[in-house]
């Protein structure tokens, strides 16, 4: 998926890119720098196997991190809620891309997991609003494995 990045942020992104390994504020920072140069991405989000990151073109790229059957280079990121989640969480890390989040329709209402734990910010990614906490007002909920809505 390519979202559409303004020249400002996209330089922005490419910056931030460029110095990630002198930004670095955590240990796991440090360890993925590699990564984020090889494959000139900005980490949005880190899954058990995979990281998501956004190039400064507005390309969601994934890329193998662990696991039995790693992957070589990235993989682009397709499904809606997997490029939106990411960017949701990159958005929490830099406010900055937040500008690339969809605006909320006026009505849009909260989604049914707001005001559940598990889906507190930093945690599990809400499948329904792929972490924007909001839903337009004719949307489908998203069947749960027992058939549930």
């Amino acid at each position: 998926m390519r979202v559409a990045v303004p020249p400002e942020l996209s330089a922005w992104i490419a910056a931030r890119i460029a110095s990630y390994p002198a930004e670095a504020t955590e240990p796991y920072h440090h360890w993925e720098a590699a990564a984020v140069g090889e494959f000139a991405a900005l980490p949005l989000i880190r899954h058990w196997f995979e990281t998501f990151g956004l190039r400064a073109d507005g390309e969601v790229v994934r890329w193998s991190t662990d696991g039995d059957a790693p992957y070589p280079g990235t993989q682009p990121v397709e499904g809606r809620c997997d490029w939106l989640s990411a960017l949701v969480e990159g958005a929490r890390r830099w406010p900055e891309l937040a500008a690339l989040l969809p605006a909320r329709p006026p009505a849009a209402v909260a989604c049914r997991c707001v005001g559940h734990p598990a889906f507190e910010p930093g945690k599990f990614l809400c499948p329904e609003c792929c972490g924007l906490r909001w839903v337009a007002a004719d949307a489908e909920p998203v069947a749960a494995a027992d058939g549930r809505a």
